[in-house]
């Protein structure tokens, strides 16, 4: 980007409209960065300016109010109280989000970076010099002030308590429902689906989809006819990228940016970024959870249980956690709404995950390292209410993927399978049959792996490190799905440690290795069931084991 091309900004919010001397193309292009943030007033767009000039105050630079004089040369004007963008060049705004410098060639480290990522509310558009003379030509009218739908408040509060204390009242009241209440998640992981318990729980499971999604999708009229679901995920995907935008800057910078102040209207009533949107998930279920029991302890009143409930609510947002992270929802949403990363910097990572005690030790290698939820349990009710999608098309269209998928599986599955080197299913070789098929071999270990994922590309140059701790992290998910005990967790990562601290000394690596082949070695004797995994964890550290140290 030049800088040599001079620049007439123009800003007008609900108060007043002021004019640049003349800007040069930069400072334009950082004056947009700043729109990123989804300002409404001068005062909100100079807090996002100093995201990235923190050194110059938006004030201190040369404005003067509007004087009615004739626009020349190059313009933009960014329209606070309308959220409208207007120029009469096109190329000064960017087209397309992404990360902008103010020269052209490779980016160093010394050089200055912004973000575009304009709010999908605002427009954009471009005029001509000849249809417009003056400011007041391109201006529209200020629209009359209204206050947004605190949304938020209703999602959170005693009428998100109360409606769902009223749903599961008239369910207890009308439906057929168990006796007893058994929460799914109490039960063992193991226990039969014949079990008597898990018939129960699925019953129960079933009747919490049909209070949460009928909470979610019903129209509001304190939400102004709209269903809450709405206010999930519009400008959820804008929301999230000024999140990772956040977090290239702070990686670049390797400090925290300037966070979202709390008076500015893209905090107080800007849209859930994936974070607060999974949080909530939770939160709804933990609720509804806690309603059965308390109805199956005699809480029958809906009043008094949607008090109950609100009070429950608030306790879990303080106190509670989610997917094993300590830090409490109500931190974690509060870090999301003001567009913050959070950093994985072991005060809120699992203890016990393999890959997290390395990060631990090795900040350096890892920092910044950012953490989130990817939100996937999301999607595993198979329900359009509980799901990441913004429409209904989109999460149809994605089930018609996934059937289509299933069906062509499935065909494979039922085709004969042809062995390499027989020709066909139908050709068999004698001479053949006890040979061992190391393939196959190769393969059963594969399979046995369901989440960590490593390339052979990856393996054929060699195991890794990284490598060992993306199998071991399996494993220990593996043993806490299994409620092992703590002191086997502790005594397998206790070895996975000591083998990463003897990577560079080829007589404790080989000492570290017998240790660790022990500790799989006791893990296959108590768990069966992952001896597989645990035998080419073992293979993959013989050969980790014979590389050469460096």
């Amino acid at each position: 980007m030049s800088q040599s091309t001079t620049i007439s900004v123009l800003l007008r919010d609900e108060q007043r409209s002021l004019q640049s001397v003349e800007f040069d193309e930069w400072d334009a292009t950082t004056m947009l960065a700043a729109v990123s943030s989804d300002p409404r007033s001068f005062r909100e767009l100079g807090l996002a300016w100093l995201r990235y000039r923190e050194e110059t105050p938006l004030e201190s630079l040369p404005w003067r109010p509007d004087d009615g004089n004739s626009l020349s040369g190059e313009w933009l004007l960014i329209d606070l109280a309308c959220l409208r963008l207007v120029t009469n060049q096109a190329k000064i705004i960017p087209a397309e989000r992404g990360a902008f410098q103010p020269d052209e060639g490779e980016c160093t480290p010394d050089m200055a970076v912004v973000w575009w990522n304009m709010p999908p509310w605002w427009q954009r558009s471009v005029t001509s010099d000849v249809a417009t003379s003056t400011l007041a030509d391109v201006l529209t009218p200020v629209p009359k002030p209204t206050e947004p739908s605190d949304f938020r408040g209703v999602l959170y509060g005693r009428v998100m308590a109360a409606d769902l204390a009223q749903r599961m009242v008239n369910i207890v009241g009308a439906e057929d429902v168990p006796q007893d209440f058994v929460d799914g998640s109490d039960l063992p992981w193991d226990l039969p689906a014949e079990d008597p318990r898990r018939q129960v729980a699925s019953r129960w499971r079933e009747l919490t989809l049909q209070v949460h999604a009928d909470w979610l999708l019903a129209p509001r009229d304190d939400l102004d006819g709209q269903p809450p679901r709405n206010f999930l995920h519009r400008g959820r995907d804008w929301a999230e990228w000024e999140v990772e935008h956040r977090q290239r800057q702070w990686s670049r910078l390797k400090s925290s940016p300037r966070a979202l102040d709390r008076d500015t209207h893209a905090y107080r009533h800007g849209p859930m970024a994936r974070d607060e949107v999974v949080i909530y998930f939770d939160l709804c279920r933990e609720v509804i959870r806690a309603g059965w029991k308390l109805i199956y302890d005699g809480q029958r009143d809906r009043v008094r249980l949607g008090t109950a409930l609100y009070d429950h609510a608030r306790n879990w947002l303080e106190r509670g956690s989610i997917e094993g992270d300590p830090t409490p929802p109500a931190e974690i949403i509060e870090s999301s709404r003001r567009h913050l990363p959070r950093l994985a910097d072991g005060t809120h990572l699992d203890c016990d995950c393999p890959l997290c005690r390395m990060m631990m030790d090795d900040a350096e290698m890892f920092y910044p390292t950012f953490t989130g939820f990817d939100g996937h349990h999301l999607e595993m009710d198979d329900e359009f209410a509980f799901s990441l999608h913004e429409t209904r098309e989109e999460w149809e269209a994605e089930q018609e993927e996934f059937r289509q998928f299933n069906e062509e599986f499935k065909q494979n599955e039922r085709a004969p399978v042809e062995r390499l080197g027989t020709g066909s299913a139908d050709n068999t070789d004698d001479d053949n049959t006890d040979a061992p098929d190391s393939d196959a071999d190769e393969d059963e270990f594969a399979s046995a792996w369901k989440s960590s994922f490593v390339s052979s590309d990856a393996l054929q140059a060699g195991v890794s490190v990284m490598t060992l701790g993306f199998r071991m992290t399996e494993l220990v998910s593996d043993l806490k799905l299994r409620k092992a005990a703590q002191d086997q967790i502790d005594a397998l990562n206790e070895a996975f440690d000591a083998l990463r601290a003897a990577a560079w000394d080829t007589q404790l690596r080989a000492f570290a290795v017998e240790q660790m082949t022990d500790e799989l070695e006791r893990l296959a004797g108590s768990h069966p069931d992952l001896t597989s995994k645990a035998a080419d964890l073992e293979s993959q550290l013989d050969s980790w084991s014979r590389q050469a140290v460096g």
